[in-house]
């Protein structure tokens, strides 16, 4: 069985703002930045492949 797992991006220094920059690259926030050490510290040592 093939698992697929997606992540987003964390909180944006435009996304504080009220701004939707779509593509355009903005700067993680301190916010988004903890957001980010979370996810990886949740996966850390996981094995992201065949789960059976």
């Amino acid at each position: 069985m093939l698992y697929i797992t997606y992540f987003v991006h964390g909180t944006t220094l435009d996304n504080e703002g009220g701004i939707a920059s779509g593509w355009k690259g903005c700067e993680l926030s301190e916010h988004g930045k903890r957001q980010a050490r979370n996810r990886a510290g949740s996966i850390l040592g996981r094995w992201l492949g065949d789960n059976d």
